[in-house]
């Protein structure tokens, strides 16, 4: 209650009393490290944070520990650190790959991610989302053909997990012309989960690409109905542009604008369409 309350001394003190007692001695480290990050005690928070080594904060808190050194600029220190707790404590190998992966990405370094990801889909090979991970990384680097092979590949694997069908009929859809293929591998997501919208999206989207604007819109907004998401949002203005009904789609811009002002799909749709001074 006294963290919730923003009194950290006080919660400090109590955290600290529990894991003088050995009582809830994670959830104290946790906690304590999270007040010393908040307070700007950096050094002191990588040390608390690195001491959690198990329950359901472990992972976060490891994770924390490499983004404060990459902060204090010791990135290999950070990297180093994953790999250290990986290896010693195995049931958090496979995250802690992850988590050095995600950090290489971070740093720019993505084909030192591919790598590791490439060894993990080695290791772990029922494991499709480093292979979905993998693909990602391909797309961001412009890879875009070797990145659709992946997915064929993966969608082979796996065929009925609705994830990679829907992830690849997107791609398919963004980035190549058989629009064809990419509702037919929607379609099949959407019978395994039909009330997804992330996959409603993708249907509306790959609707939209064949000029079926009327069925697209009512996929997208059921969708949007769902799940408010900016991506939605973004393909629901194109569909109402490309249907000529230019106020509307402005009128539904602006509005999702205000529920997600920073998000990278609407500026880009403000710069594109829009000549009205915003940013």
């Amino acid at each position: 209650i006294n963290f919730r309350l923003d009194d950290y001394d006080a919660a400090w003190i109590d955290f600290n009393e529990l894991l003088e007692n050995k009582s809830y001695p994670m959830d104290a480290l946790y906690y304590m490290a999270r007040i010393s990050e908040i307070k700007g005690n950096t050094i002191k928070a990588i040390q608390l944070y690195s001491q959690v080594n198990s329950g359901t904060n472990a992972i976060y808190s490891q994770r924390r520990v490499s983004n404060l050194m990459v902060a204090l600029d010791k990135r290999d220190a950070a990297r180093v650190h994953l790999k250290r707790f990986g290896q010693k404590h195995p049931k958090f190998t496979q995250e802690m790959l992850i988590a050095e992966a995600d950090l290489l990405q971070g740093l720019g370094k993505n084909t030192e991610a591919l790598t590791l990801y490439g060894d993990l889909i080695d290791s772990y090979p029922n494991e499709y989302k480093f292979s979905l991970r993998y693909a990602e990384i391909l797309l961001s680097e412009g890879h875009n053909s070797e990145a659709l092979k992946e997915y064929a590949v993966l969608v082979k694997r796996f065929p009925g997990n609705a994830t990679i069908l829907n992830a690849y009929g997107y791609l398919l859809t963004d980035y190549s012309k058989d629009y064809k293929k990419a509702i037919k591998l929607i379609k099949k997501a959407l019978k395994i989960e039909p009330d997804n919208p992330a996959i409603m999206d993708s249907y509306g989207w790959a609707l939209f690409r064949l000029g079926r604007y009327d069925q697209a819109l009512k996929e997208l907004k059921d969708a949007y109905s769902i799940y408010k998401d900016p991506e939605i949002a973004a393909h629901i203005v194109e569909v109402l542009l490309e249907k000529k009904q230019t106020e509307e789609a402005r009128n539904f811009y602006l509005k999702a604008r205000e529920g997600f002002p920073d998000s990278s799909y609407l500026i880009k749709l403000n710069n594109k369409f829009f000549d009205s001074g915003e940013s």
